[in-house]
């Protein structure tokens, strides 16, 4: 090779050289992203495995798309990591320790007698937890935090409703009110005292209760439709297929008076239950909810039903007979207003669960058609304490509000 070759190709190769490290630079330097995990001690494959995947799969997922693709928070990738505890008490510490293993900083509670179980283990790791509605057990837990007020309170706020609509000039003896539940199940057993305890506040108004417990996961309720079927109205708080089917069976035997399902035994499972009842069985089911309706006038509820149709829209029609797929997407509301919280005070590095629960104390958020904002109102870590009354119209097949927000009586 000769000397003017052996030149020109050291030539070539400095200026390579010296071009990688200015092509690097081009881009800078890749933004260190810190990865917080949200544990979800959920229900993949049990009785309400259905609704899990509809507010956990669906609506939580897909606002955290969301942000991603506009408005990420600074520094920080949010993970959702789902234990499937099937609805079972004894996975419920399993699927705790699971889930700290796996870096969870957040933890969110499937259904509210959960709470109680691991509050202990969450004071001693650090770890504050998010759910639905909290039983009155977990309310003392400074770890825990929840959406929705209790079903005790949710229930004084039914009775509330029902004896303030019951006509006591034409009977003044009042309404008979009949309570199916699931027996132990401690959900149930705070509905059944929510009811009774009004009692107390009002002995104005008098009412008689008639209950009925049936094992989790029963399908037939010939006994129960038997033993409520005189009741004026009947409030019930089973899940899953068993809500289905006792609403079938009430109708079958051509009960005529109201019908209350608690949060919990209706709209989360809508899809279940208008698959398996007639449609002349459920004109008129109403509901006690905390939640927004899909044919609310709100611009919250219109992001929602456009990110419905932006990333599900061969499902959009399913999802918003129900309020599922909204529950989850406010959920993502709520824990990426936390996120962002904790980041701006400790930074992105520094977020583990003591800013975390720091920020869920101080969260403030205003919904367009909510009757109050979610916060910790006077300390107390439940961000929403306010009830409506919404009713199923078959002719429409929607949700309708029949009464403004209210807080319940202990409340108010």
């Amino acid at each position: 090779m000769s000397r003017k070759l052996i030149k020109m190709v050291g030539l070539g190769l400095l200026a390579v050289l010296m071009a990688v490290p200015l092509l690097g630079g081009c881009g800078g330097e890749k933004e260190k992203v810190r990865k917080i995990v949200i544990g979800v001690l959920g229900d993949q494959t049990g009785p309400s495995a259905l609704a899990n995947s509809e507010v956990i799969g669906k609506g939580l997922k897909d606002y955290l798309r969301m942000i991603e693709e506009t408005d990420p928070i600074p520094g920080v990738k949010l993970e959702i990591v789902t234990y499937d505890t099937r609805l079972e008490f004894a996975r419920v510490p399993i699927g705790y320790e699971w889930l700290k293993g796996k870096g969870a900083r957040l933890l969110v509670h499937w259904v509210p007698q959960f709470n109680a179980m691991t509050a202990r283990d969450q004071a001693r790791d650090k770890i504050p937890s998010f759910t639905f509605t909290m039983i009155t057990e977990a309310l003392k837990e400074e770890w825990a935090f929840s959406l929705s007020v209790t079903p005790y309170l949710e229930m004084e706020a039914a009775m509330d409703y029902i004896l303030g609509t019951w006509n006591y000039q034409a009977r003044p003896g009042g309404p008979v009110v009949g309570y199916l539940g699931e027996s132990g199940r401690p959900v149930c057993i705070e509905q059944l005292q929510g009811l009774k305890d009004v009692a107390q506040a009002k002995p104005h108004k008098p009412y008689q209760i008639k209950d009925a417990a049936v094992p989790g996961g029963t399908t037939a309720f010939a006994g129960e439709v038997q033993r409520l079927k005189d009741c004026d109205i009947i409030v019930f708080g089973t899940t899953g297929p068993s809500s289905a089917a006792f609403l079938r069976d009430l109708g079958e035997r051509g009960y005529q008076g109201m019908v209350i399902g608690a949060t919990n035994a209706v709209l989360g499972l809508w899809t279940l239950i208008k698959t398996a009842v007639p449609g002349e069985h459920l004109d008129g089911l109403r509901v006690m909810h905390a939640q927004l309706l899909f044919t609310d006038e709100s611009t919250w509820v219109d992001e929602i039903e456009q990110a419905l149709l932006r990333y599900r829209p061969g499902e959009a029609g399913t999802l918003k007979r129900g309020t599922t797929y909204m529950s989850g997407y406010e959920f993502g509301l709520i824990l990426t207003d936390v996120v962002r919280r904790a980041v701006a005070a400790v930074g992105a590095e520094n977020v583990d669960g003591t800013a975390l629960r720091q920020a869920l104390e101080t969260i403030d958020i205003t919904t367009p058609g909510r009757g109050e904002a979610l916060k910790c109102h006077g300390g107390e870590r439940l961000l929403y304490r306010m009830f409506r009354l919404v009713e199923y119209r078959l002719a429409e097949d929607d949700w309708f509000a029949i009464t403004d927000w209210f807080l319940p009586p202990s409340l108010a």
